[in-house]
């Protein structure tokens, strides 16, 4: 199992896997949850069934309500492993500021995990519909430059709730490229080896942005998730929950 040091708020210790004795960790990522606890009691009841090292959350928890949000991630918690998240644009903004021992908002945060950084940002871009965790563009280069500033050394993963502009991730059933701005050109210079996103749910795939792979996880409340296998190279896999 792996454990939290939380001085250093760093998380520690490589899964092994399987019988070769292959060190890699496995992340469970999944987003858009939307209030539905039947889906966080999956994620929860998987990842404990699959051996997972880390569960990712990239937002939309609840419905605009921070005890029901709280009250899903103390789901997760109890699966004793190490839960890191966003708070996404239906979620309060005040989510991004709560904390617990094993369950970190990483919003404007970066934590090393292993030699891997996530560095997050909840919310998304300005929209027409005034959610609870908006941002402009200018607002989320700042979040995103300065929590970058901390990172020092590792292979870094961005969690991001909304997706980057011009994807196949961000493209709406309307046409519209309705993802960041500032989250591409944070991308294109910093070059993450991992971007794990979400908010589009029908953006639900996997794309690049010259050698970052970007994945949106559609939605859990929909039964889907990612699994993701991370050691020297980088596995995908877009998946649903079993019956």
């Amino acid at each position: 199992m792996l454990q939290l040091n939380t001085r250093r708020e760093d998380f520690y210790r490589v899964g092994t896997h399987h019988r070769s004795g292959e060190q890699y960790l496995r992340l469970l990522a999944c987003a858009d949850f939307h209030g539905s606890r039947k889906a966080v009691e999956k994620v929860a009841d998987l990842s404990l069934r699959e051996e997972i090292d880390l569960i990712v959350v990239a937002g939309d928890i609840a419905n605009n309500s921070l005890r029901t949000a709280t009250d899903f991630l103390g789901i997760l918690k109890k699966t004793d492993l190490p839960i890191l998240f966003v708070p996404g644009n239906l979620d309060p903004k005040s989510l991004a500021d709560w904390q617990d021992a094993s369950v970190k908002s990483i919003h404007g945060r970066a934590y090393n995990y292993q030699g891997f950084v996530f560095l997050g940002l909840g919310g998304a871009s300005r929209g027409p519909f005034y959610t609870p965790f908006e941002y402009d563009e200018t607002e989320a280069t700042s979040i995103l430059e300065e929590a970058y500033r901390s990172v020092k050394e590792g292979r870094l993963i961005l969690v991001s709730h909304c997706p980057p502009k011009d994807t196949v991730l961000d493209r709406a059933f309307s046409g519209v490229h309705a993802g960041s701005i500032a989250v591409r050109r944070f991308i294109e210079k910093a070059q993450p080896i991992l971007v794990i996103c979400a908010h589009i749910h029908e953006g639900r795939g996997v794309d690049n942005i010259g050698k970052t792979r970007l994945v949106n996880t559609g939605a859990a409340f929909h039964d889907y998730y990612v699994a993701l296998r991370l050691n020297q190279e980088l596995k995908i896999d877009l998946a649903r929950f079993p019956e």
